[in-house]
C-alpha cells in the first residue's frame, strides 16, 4: 500500500509537532471524504483503515472509522477481514449499537467453513472479551469448536485459549458445561504439541477453580510426560537445542503440582506414583548429564526443565537419592552468571529444603558458603531468597554457626534488609538454642548490632523468655549492664536494660546505686518511649533501694511538667503513689512480673514466604520435629541443662526453654436342623427382601446394559465385562486370599482411534475411615488405542473386612472416538469373591460345627427366595462351586438339598461359612438358603449376594 507508506514517511519527516498535526488533519479530512463514496473498494477501505490505525497509535483522537472497520471485518477477503478485526480491537467501545453488529459478525465467522475466518474471530474474541456478556454469548460456539471432530488442530487450539480467556472473566462458565473437562482432557495427549500446551493451560486454570473436576487428568498428564521425557517422543518442530518440548514439559510439571497440591492428603495411586518418579528421575539425570559446553539458550532450557522437575519433586516426595542429586545440581546452578537462574535455583532449593528431608539438608549444607555469598548478590530478590533458604536449612547442629555469620552480615547489609535478618536471627536462636548462655549472648549481640532497625517484637520476645526462666535472668542483666557501660549502645538496648535491671537487677553483685546511675545518665539522651520505660524501672529502684528515693522523687516532680503528656502522666501517678503514707499499694503495683502465657512467638508471623513454604511442603517425618522451638520443648536428659522456669511460674509454658527429644474355627450348629424339610412350606412363608443388600433398582445410575457384564462376572472369573459398537472390555480375576487381582482389557472395535481414555476405579465406601476394602492401581490403560488394538488396566482390591454389596467399586470410563463417550460400570468385587473352598467335612463334623456357629450372635441368616425361572439342582450346585464353595455330598438326608462350606480370608481375619440350600421338588423356583458364619453380620451379606446372583443368571 504505497499511500500508507508515503503517509508514514511524511509523518516521520515532520520536523515540528505543528507540521505533523497539519499532515494528520489533512489526511483525516481526505479519509473521511473517501469513506463517503458508495463504491469504495475493499482494498482502499483497508488502506484508509490502516492509516487510521497509525494515526490512533500515534495518540491522536478519532471520531470516525468504527463503522468502516466493522464493514471491513465482514469482508470475504482474508487480508481485509484481518485488518478489520485489528481495527475493531483498537477502536471498539462498548456501545449497544456497536455490540450487536460486532457480535453478529463474530457469530457468522465462528460458523464459517474457512478455518482462517474462524481463527480471526477467536483471536478477536479473546482479545476484547472483558465481561461475562461475551462468555454467555459465545461459550457454546467456542465449546462446539473444541469438541467438533472436523475442527482442525489450529482451530481447536485457538478455541481452547479463547475459552480460557472467557473462563477467566466468568468462572461460572465451567458449571454451565459439565462436560468441559472431559472434552478438553484428551487434548493433553494430542499429537499436536501446540494444542497440548493450550489444553494444559486451560485444565490448570479449571483445577485452581475446582480441583475435583480435574482429578482424572493426572494420569493423562503423566502419560504425556513419560512419552516426552522418558521415551523422547517429540516432533522435530518442538525440539529445542536437543531438548524435547521443554515448554510443554514444564507446563505439565506445573499442572501436576496443581492437581496434586498435597500428596499426603491426596495420595497418588501406585501406578501414577511410579510414573512420576520415573519421569522426575529421568528429567533430573538428563539435565545433569548434559554437556557443560552448551549455548546460553540450551543451558537456560536445561535449567528450566530441571527446576520444573525439582519443584514437582518437592510435592510428590521422590526417593531420597534423587532428591539429593537434584539438590546438588541446583547448588551448582547457584554459581550461574544469570540472575534469573540463581533466583530460580534458590526457590527450588527452598521447596526441597522445606520438606525437612535429612539427606537433602545435608547436601545443601555442603554448599552453605555459596549460599551465604549470595547474601551479597547485587539483586535484592536473590539476597532475600538466600536468607530464606538459610533459615529453612538451619537446625540445632548449625544454628550457632549460621547465627554468627548472619550477625556479621547484619552489620554490613543494606537498611532494607536489616529488619528481615534480625527477625530470622531471633527466631532461629529461640528455635534451636541448646545452651541458655549462648541464646542470651546472641540476642544481646543482635540488639547491639541491629540498633534502631530492630523490631520491637524482638526485644519483647526476649523479655518474655527471660521473665519465664530464672537461670538466664542474671546473665541477661549482666550483659545489658555491660552494654550500657561500654558507652556505645542503641536505644533498644536502653529499653531492654531498663526493664531487666529494674526487674532483676537485685540479682547482680553490682550495687543498685551504680545501676541507677548508669540508667539515669541515659535518661536525657533517649526518646519519649525509652524514657517511659526508664521511669517505670526507676519505680522498682525506689522500692528496692531507699538511698535512691530522694533522687527518683525529684525526677518525678521535675518531669511532671514535661511537654510529653505520656511522661507527665506517668510521673504524676508515680509521685502520688510513692507519697502515700501506706506502702501496701506501692508494693502491690511493683510486684514481680508474672510469667507470660504466650504460646507462639509473634515473630513467626514476620517470616513471610518461609512460613508458607514450610506449611506447604512439611513432611510428617521424625526429622521434621526439629521445627518446634527448642526453647519450647521438653528437656532431653542427654543434653546440657537448659534454663529452668522460675519456680513460681507454670513450668509447662511453651515459653519455658528446654531442649530437643525426640481362619477362624468353624462352629457346629444344631443337629435338629438337619431334619428340616421345605416340603411343607407354602409361598406365604417366603420373604423376597434382603436386609443386607438393596435391590439394584436403588443403585446409582450406571450405563445401559451394565447388568449383563456385572452378573456374568459375579458368576464367573473371566469373560466379557462390557461391549458395544465402539469398544469391548474383557475381564479376568485371580483370587489370592484377601486380594482380588483384576485385569481389564479395553479393545477398540471402531475404525477410528480412541483418544483420551481414562478409567477411574472409584470406591463407594460408607465408612472411609475404616474401609472394607482398599483399591491399589498397578497399571493404567494407555490413553490412545488405535483401531483393532487393545490396552490393559491392572489393579488389586484387598478385602479388609465385610462390606455391603452396594459399596462395591464402580469404574468410570471416558474417551473420545469421534464423540465423547462416558461409561459407569459396577465392578463385581463383592466380599464373597474372596471365597475359597473349605476343608471337606464328614457328616458328623459338619453338624457339630453347624450347631457351634448357631450360638454366635448375628452368625446366621435364613432366607426363602422365589426365582424368576426354575433352576435345576445340578445348575445350582455348579453355581455355588463357581462362587467358591466346596460341595459336601451325603450330608443331608434329602438328596435335593445342597450342603457346602467355604472360607473367607479377609485381611482383618478369616471367617468360616457353612450353608444349606433346600429346594422344593414341587416348585423348582423356590429355595431356602440357610448360611452360618463365624463373623457377625457376614451371613446376611453373603445371602444377599447369592440371592442377587441367582435372580440374574
Amino acid at each position: 500500500m504505497k499511500g500508507l507508506v508515503q503517509f508514514i514517511t511524511d509523518i516521520r519527516n515532520s520536523k515540528e509537532q505543528e507540521q505533523e498535526d497539519r499532515r494528520v488533519q489533512s489526511e483525516l479530512v481526505h479519509i473521511q471524504k473517501q469513506f463517503q463514496q458508495p463504491n469504495l473498494s475493499g482494498y482502499h477501505r483497508k488502506k484508509y483503515i490502516c492509516k487510521l490505525l497509525y494515526i490512533y497509535l500515534m495518540g491522536h483522537e478519532l471520531t470516525f472509522g468504527l463503522s468502516e472497520a466493522m464493514a471491513l471485518a465482514g469482508s470475504k477477503v482474508y487480508s481485509e477481514k484481518s485488518i478489520g478485526y485489528l481495527a475493531l480491537s483498537l477502536f471498539y467501545q462498548t456501545r449497544t449499537e456497536a455490540v450487536d453488529a460486532i457480535f453478529e459478525t463474530i457469530h457468522n465467522d465462528l460458523a464459517h467453513q474457512k478455518e482462517d475466518f474462524v481463527c480471526l474471530a477467536l483471536q478477536f474474541l479473546s482479545s476484547v472479551a472483558d465481561s461475562d456478556m461475551y462468555s454467555r454469548a459465545f461459550e457454546d460456539e467456542v465449546f462446539n469448536l473444541i469438541r467438533s471432530p472436523v475442527s482442525s488442530s489450529l482451530v481447536r487450539k485457538k478455541a481452547v485459549l479463547t475459552l480460557l480467556q472467557l473462563l477467566k472473566i466468568d468462572p461460572l462458565l465451567v458449571t454451565r458445561h459439565s462436560g468441559l473437562v472431559s472434552r478438553v482432557a484428551p487434548l493433553i495427549n494430542d499429537s499436536d504439541f501446540g494444542l497440548s500446551i493450550a489444553a494444559v493451560s486451560l485444565i490448570q486454570y479449571i483445577a485452581k477453580l475446582d480441583l475435583d473436576l480435574c482429578t482424572s487428568c493426572t494420569t493423562l498428564a503423566l502419560e504425556k510426560l513419560h512419552k516426552i521425557v522418558v521415551d523422547a517422543e517429540c516432533p522435530a518442530s518442538h525440539m529445542y537445542h536437543g531438548i524435547p518440548a521443554p515448554w510443554l514439559t514444564v507446563k505439565l510439571f506445573q499442572l501436576l503440582e496443581t492437581l496434586v497440591p498435597n500428596v499426603d492428603a491426596m495420595p497418588l495411586d501406585q501406578a501414577n506414583m511410579h510414573t512420576v518418579k520415573t519421569v522426575i528421575q529421568r528429567a533430573i539425570s538428563t539435565a545433569i548429564s548434559q554437556a557443560p559446553l552448551m549455548s546460553a539458550e540450551a543451558r537456560h532450557t536445561r535449567d528450566f526443565v530441571l527446576l520444573g522437575a525439582v519443584s514437582l519433586a518437592a510435592h510428590v516426595d521422590p526417593s531420597p537419592d534423587q532428591s539429593t542429586i537434584a539438590a546438588d545440581a541446583l547448588c551448582q546452578l547457584l554459581q550461574s552468571a544469570e540472575t534469573n537462574t540463581r533466583y530460580l535455583s534458590l526457590a527450588a532449593l527452598a521447596k526441597l529444603a522445606a520438606r525437612n528431608d535429612g539427606p537433602v539438608l545435608v547436601t545443601i549444607n555442603k554448599h552453605i558458603e555459596q549460599i551465604f555469598s549470595l547474601l551479597r548478590d547485587k539483586d535484592v530478590s536473590v539476597r532475600r531468597l538466600s536468607l530464606d533458604l538459610i533459615y529453612i536449612i538451619c537446625n540445632s547442629d548449625t544454628v550457632e554457626q549460621m547465627c554468627r555469620q548472619l550477625l556479621d552480615y547484619l552489620s554490613v547489609t543494606d537498611f532494607a534488609m536489616k529488619s528481615e535478618v534480625a527477625v530470622k536471627i531471633a527466631v532461629l536462636a529461640e528455635k534451636y538454642a541448646t545452651n541458655a548462655t549462648w541464646y542470651v549472648t546472641t540476642m544481646m549481640k543482635l540488639i547491639s548490632v541491629a540498633g534502631n532497625y530492630l523490631d520491637e517484637e524482638v526485644r519483647q520476645r526476649l523479655i518474655q523468655i527471660v521473665v519465664n526462666n530464672d537461670s538466664i535472668q542474671a546473665p541477661a542483666c549482666r550483659l545489658s549492664y555491660n552494654a550500657l557501660k561500654s558507652g556505645t549502645y542503641p536505644e533498644s538496648m536502653v529499653k531492654l536494660a531498663a526493664f531487666l535491671l529494674g526487674e532483676f537487677g537485685i540479682q547482680l553483685d553490682v550495687p543498685l546505686v551504680q545501676q541507677f546511675e548508669l540508667l539515669y545518665n541515659c535518661y536525657f539522651q533517649t526518646t519519649v518511649m525509652a524514657r517511659c520505660v526508664l521511669l517505670s524501672s526507676f519505680l522498682k529502684f525506689y522500692v528496692h533501694e531507699p538511698q535512691l528515693r530522694p533522687r527518683i522523687l525529684e525526677l518525678y516532680e521535675q518531669e511532671s511538667n514535661s511537654f510529653s503528656a505520656e511522661i507527665q502522666q506517668r510521673c504524676l501517678e508515680y509521685a502520688k503513689l510513692v507519697a502515700l503514707p501506706d506502702s501496701s499499694l506501692l508494693n502491690l503495683v511493683v510486684v514481680d512480673m508474672p510469667p507470660f502465657q504466650s504460646k507462639i512467638s509473634p515473630l513467626v508471623s514476620r517470616l513471610g514466604n518461609v512460613q508458607q513454604l514450610q506449611q506447604s511442603f512439611q513432611l510428617s517425618l521424625p526429622y521434621a520435629a526439629r521445627s518446634t522451638s527448642s526453647l519450647e520443648r521438653p528437656k532431653s536428659p542427654k543434653k546440657p541443662a537448659p534454663p529452668r522456669p522460675r519456680s513460681r511460674k507454670n513450668t509447662n509454658s511453651l515459653m519455658s526453654p528446654s531442649l530437643n527429644t525426640a481362619a477362624a474355627s468353624i462352629s457346629r450348629p444344631d443337629t435338629d436342623d438337619s431334619s428340616r424339610s421345605m416340603s411343607h412350606f407354602s409361598d406365604s412363608h417366603f420373604s423376597y427382601n434382603s436386609t443386607a443388600n438393596p435391590s439394584v433398582d436403588h443403585l446409582p445410575a450406571f450405563s445401559p446394559n451394565w447388568k449383563e457384564g456385572y452378573y456374568r462376572l459375579l458368576h464367573y472369573d473371566q469373560g466379557i465385562f462390557y461391549e458395544d459398537s465402539l469398544f469391548k472390555i474383557l475381564f479376568r480375576l485371580r483370587r489370592n486370599h484377601a486380594q482380588l487381582h483384576y485385569e481389564l482389557s479395553y479393545s477398540n472395535k471402531s475404525p477410528g482411534t480412541i483418544t483420551g481414555l481414562t478409567s477411574e476405579v472409584a470406591a463407594n465406601l460408607i465408612n472411609t475411615e475404616d474401609p472394607g476394602y482398599v483399591v491399589k492401581i498397578i497399571k493404567h490403560p494407555e490413553s490412545t488405542i488405535t483401531a483393532n488394538s487393545k490396552s490393559v488396566q491392572i489393579f488389586d482390591v484387598t478385602v479388609r473386612k465385610p462390606y455391603l454389596d452396594r459399596e462395591v467399586p464402580s469404574i468410570n470410563i471416558s474417551f473420545v472416538c469421534g464423540t465423547l463417550c462416558q461409561y459407569k460400570l459396577r465392578l463385581p468385587a463383592v466380599v464373597g469373591k474372596i471365597m475359597v473352598r473349605g476343608t471337606p467335612l464328614s457328616k458328623e463334623s459338619f453338624f457339630t460345627r453347624w450347631s457351634q456357629v448357631s450360638s454366635l450372635p448375628g452368625g446366621e441368616c435364613q432366607k426363602v427366595i422365589r426365582l424368576s425361572s426354575p433352576m435345576q439342582t445340578v445348575i445350582l450346585s455348579r453355581t455355588m462351586q463357581l462362587f467358591g464353595f466346596n460341595l459336601l455330598k451325603n450330608i443331608d438326608y434329602n438328596m435335593h438339598n445342597i450342603v457346602c462350606t467355604g472360607i473367607l480370608s479377609m485381611a482383618a481375619g478369616g471367617a468360616g461359612c457353612l450353608m444349606r440350600i433346600e429346594t422344593n421338588p414341587q416348585d423348582a423356583r423356590v429355595l431356602r438358603i440357610t448360611l452360618r458364619c463365624t463373623v457377625s453380620g457376614l451371613a446376611d451379606i453373603l445371602v444377599g449376594t447369592l440371592t442377587d446372583l441367582l435372580d440374574n443368571i
